[in-house]
């Protein structure tokens, strides 16, 4: 853990997701930040990492792998903060921080603003999730490899959401198996640019879930989705969603050139 004060925990991390942006940091370095090796506080190194696994390349495979082996207390804690930016809460599903009140000036000084009263409601619905959302990651934290298939199988979509992107392939497959996955659960997850190769090859390798399109145009625009598995999934695909597919620099070109290739072929 970090020794790194609270309150200057992600000044770091900013500034080198800027450098980042910028291509100013060495090549060196990009590595050992993807390793999570930085002489950082954790709670930036954490920022970096969530940074990198957005991107593409050899980085982001080697960021994302490193932050599967992350303990999910740690990442609990640092969920906790008041401060955690936002990239680290989208990547680990809690949504938006709420907002602080809206102030005005008034008689020389400040004064809240009175809320209506469907906006205090809609605040404390904000901030009740948010509370249930690191509440159920760091329930999750402290249960063994067999609690969290049970909970993966028989738990709430919320769980299941956060179990689908477990170290344990046997929890990635509770969830894949699970009753109570329905359609939509499984979009999302197609969609996912943080969850295991494997999980979107089962995803693609099963007759019940290729049934929807929309299933199969989120794992074609999935740059985690294995280049084999997507090549396979793009015959499905209608000639403007292959139009599309051509256009999204974010999937391996391999992908772009069969999108291609299979669009002149329907269109012959």
């Amino acid at each position: 853990m970090s020794a790194v004060p609270e309150a200057a925990a992600f000044h770091a991390g900013h500034r080198l997701t800027e450098l980042m942006l910028a291509g100013k940091l060495p090549a060196d370095l990009l590595r050992q930040a993807a390793l999570g090796r930085l002489t950082l506080g954790f709670p930036d190194r954490l920022l970096v990492l969530v940074y990198l696994a957005g991107r593409d390349g050899e980085a982001a495979a080697t960021a994302r792998a490193t932050l599967d082996q992350i303990p999910a207390a740690e990442i609990a804690r640092v969920l906790a903060m008041p401060e955690c930016p936002q990239p680290i809460r989208d990547f680990f599903c809690l949504g938006a921080a709420a907002p602080p009140p809206e102030a005005t000036e008034a008689d020389g000084g400040f004064v809240l603003v009175e809320a209506s009263e469907d906006e205090r409601a809609e605040l404390a619905t904000v901030q009740g999730e948010q509370r249930e959302a690191r509440s159920i990651l760091q329930r999750l934290a402290v249960m063994s490899v067999q609690e969290r298939v049970r909970c993966a199988a028989f738990g709430s979509r919320e769980e299941r959401m956060i179990l689908i992107r477990d170290a344990s392939r046997v929890v990635q497959r509770g969830v894949l198996a699970s009753p109570r996955l329905t359609e939509h659960d499984v979009e999302l997850i197609a969609a996912m640019r943080n969850v295991d190769e494997n999980v979107l090859r089962e995803i693609g390798g099963s007759r019940r879930w290729l049934r929807s399109l929309n299933i199969i145009r989120n794992l074609v625009n999935n740059s985690r989705t294995p280049t084999d598995l997507a090549l396979q999934l793009c015959k499905h695909l209608f000639p403007n969603d292959l139009r599309r597919l051509m256009l999204n620099h974010n999937v391996p070109d391999a992908v772009r050139r069969g999108a291609s290739r299979l669009l002149a072929q329907k269109e012959s």
